[in-house]
C-alpha cells in the first residue's frame, strides 16, 4: 500500500511553492513519481525530493519537467523567481532540538500550564521546522478534560520569564488591567490580519510579540480581576496562535496550541471563548477529515455557546457544528444546527458578547451554510449562498474567506455521485476565475489546497486548451 504524500506548505518558502505546484502538475497529467521520472530522465526519488523542497532542481531539469507535463512555461517561471530565495541564506532555519511532546498534555496545575504556554511560545520557530503530527486521541483527551474539569480558585499564575518590570520591591512589577487590555486590543489586530490575509501573513510577526511583550507578564504580580482577564486573554493568544498555525498549514504546532488555550478557558469557567476554541478545533478536523473528532468537538462547542449567553457565540458554535454533521451525512443533525445558528444569530447582540465575536455577521452565517450545504450535495443551495456572497466579495476585508467560499462554488459544478445539481465543469471555471483579485494577498495553506483541489478535478473534466488560460492567469497574479 502506497503511502499518503506529505503535506505541502506552499507558504514556507518560494521553493516549497516550486514543489507544491510540480505536485499538482504531475497529479493532474496523472503521473506517478516513477512515470515522471522516466518522461525526464531522473529518479522517482528526486522527482519526490523536489516537491517536497528537499533538493533544489537545476533550471535544466525544469525545463525538462516543463516539457513533460505540458505546463507552457509555469515551473519555468516559478523556478525562476523561487532560484532567487533558494540563493540566500534562510536567518530563520534552526538546529534546536525542540521537545516535540510540548503542549500535548493538559495540565491541572496552573503554573504548569503557564510554563508550557511560555515555553510554546520561545520554542514556536523551532517547532514549526518539525513535522509535527496532529494526533486524533490529544482532541479526545482535551474534550474529556473540558467536561469533566470545573472551575477552581486558581492559584497566582506564575511562569519562567523574568520581570515585567521594576516599579516594586525586588524588580516584579504589579500588572494593571490597563496592561492585560493593551494585550487584549494587540490580539484583534492580529485577528483582524488573519481574518483578511491568512493566518501566514502574520504568524510569526504574533509569535515574536507573544515572546517579547506577553511572555513577561506571565510572571508579573497581579490581583484578582487582572488575574482572571490576564488567563483569559493568554488563551485567547494561544487560540488564535493556534488558528494561524492550522491555516498555515502547521497542524500539530496548532493542535498544541489549541489544547492549552481550551484549558486556560476552562481555568475561568469561560464558556463563550470555551465554545470559539472547539469551533477552530471542529474547523481543523474537518480540514483533515477527522470526522469523528470534528463531530464531537462541534456538539461540545454548541453546548458551551449555548451555556455562554452570547448569542452570536452560540450562533458560530452551531454554525460550525452543522458543517461536522454534514461533513459525516447526517442532514438531519446539520438541518438541526443550521436552524439554532440562524434562531440564535437573529436574537441579536447582548452584553454578554465578547469583543472578538464581532466578524460573525449573517454573511459569514451564510459562509457557514453555504460550506454545509456543499458537503451535503445540495448544489441549488449552495447557489443560493453564492449569489449573496459573491455581489459583496469586492467590499469584503475577509479576502481568505472569498477564496474559500469561490472555491467551494466552483466544487458545486463538478462532476459528483453525491451532488444534486447537473454537473458543468465550464461553470466552475468561470466559478473559480473568481479567486483571482483576492488570491494573490492571501495566505493561507489552506485557502490554496482548497484552490488546488479545484484545479485537480477540473483537469479531468475539460480539455487543456481551456484550463490554460486561467493556469496563466493564476501564476501571473501568484508570482
Amino acid at each position: 500500500m502506497g503511502q499518503t504524500p506529505k503535506e505541502l506548505n506552499p507558504f514556507e518558502s518560494a521553493r516549497a511553492f516550486f514543489g507544491a505546484e510540480l505536485r499538482h502538475w504531475r497529479t493532474q497529467r496523472s503521473l506517478s513519481q516513477v512515470a515522471l521520472g522516466r518522461a525526464t530522465h531522473d529518479s522517482a526519488a528526486l522527482i519526490g525530493r523536489f516537491e517536497k523542497a528537499e533538493r533544489w532542481p537545476s533550471r535544466a531539469a525544469v525545463l525538462r519537467l516543463d516539457e513533460a507535463l505540458e505546463t507552457a512555461g509555469a515551473l519555468v517561471r516559478i523556478w525562476d523567481r523561487a532560484d532567487q530565495e533558494a540563493q540566500r541564506p534562510h536567518d530563520g532555519e534552526t538546529t534546536a532540538r525542540v521537545d516535540t511532546g510540548l503542549g500535548l498534555e493538559w495540565h491541572t496545575d496552573l503554573s504548569t500550564t503557564a510554563s508550557t504556554v511560555a515555553a510554546l511560545w520561545d520554542g514556536d520557530a523551532a517547532l514549526e521546522s518539525v513535522p509535527l503530527q496532529w494526533l486524533p486521541s490529544v482532541d479526545d483527551g482535551a474534550l474529556l478534560r473540558w467536561h469533566l474539569e470545573q472551575a477552581r480558585p486558581t492559584p497566582a499564575l506564575r511562569a519562567a520569564g523574568g520581570p515585567a518590570g521594576s516599579d516594586r520591591p525586588g524588580g516584579r512589577r504589579r500588572l494593571s488591567l490597563l496592561d492585560v487590555e493593551a494585550v487584549a486590543a494587540m490580539g484583534s489586530a492580529f485577528s483582524k490580519a488573519d481574518h483578511q490575509l491568512g493566518g501566514g501573513y502574520a504568524r510569526s510577526t504574533l509569535g515574536h510579540y507573544l515572546r517579547t511583550t506577553v511572555r513577561p507578564l506571565l510572571s508579573a504580580e497581579c490581583d484578582g480581576e487582572v488575574h482572571r482577564q490576564l488567563l483569559t486573554t493568554t488563551a485567547r493568544l494561544c487560540d488564535l496562535a493556534g488558528f494561524m498555525s492550522f491555516d498555515s498549514g502547521h497542524q500539530g504546532l496548532a493542535q498544541r496550541y489549541f489544547v492549552q488555550a481550551l484549558r486556560l478557558a476552562r481555568a475561568v469557567d469561560d464558556e463563550a471563548l470555551g465554545a470559539h476554541i472547539l469551533g477552530d478545533m471542529t474547523m481543523q478536523a474537518l480540514h483533515l477529515d477527522a470526522r469523528a473528532q470534528a463531530v464531537a468537538l462541534g456538539e461540545a462547542a454548541a453546548e458551551a455557546g449555548r451555556r455562554s449567553g452570547s448569542h452570536i457565540v452560540a450562533a458560530r458554535a452551531s454554525a460550525v457544528a452543522s458543517r461536522a454533521f454534514a461533513r459525516s451525512s447526517d442532514p438531519v443533525a446539520a438541518d438541526r444546527a443550521m436552524n439554532d445558528a440562524e434562531r440564535a444569530l437573529q436574537s441579536g447582540a447582548s452584553d454578554r458578547d465578547p469583543d472578538w465575536i464581532g466578524f460573525f455577521n449573517t454573511d459569514q452565517l451564510s459562509t457557514e451554510f453555504l460550506y454545509s450545504s456543499s458537503d451535503l450535495g445540495r448544489t441549488a443551495r449552495v447557489e443560493e449562498y453564492a449569489a449573496t456572497l459573491l455581489t459583496t466579495a469586492s467590499s469584503s476585508a475577509m479576502q481568505r474567506r472569498q477564496v474559500l467560499v469561490t472555491a467551494t462554488i466552483a466544487a458545486a459544478f463538478l462532476p459528483s455521485p453525491q451532488r444534486d445539481g447537473h454537473a458543468d465543469p465550464m461553470r466552475a471555471l468561470e466559478a473559480l476565475r473568481r479567486v483571482l483579485p483576492f488570491i494573490a494577498g492571501v495566505s493561507s495553506a489552506r485557502a490554496i489546497a482548497a484552490v488546488n483541489a479545484v484545479r485537480g478535478q477540473l483537469a479531468g473534466h475539460l480539455d487543456p486548451d481551456l484550463l490554460r488560460g486561467f493556469e496563466s492567469d493564476l501564476h501571473d497574479v501568484m508570482l
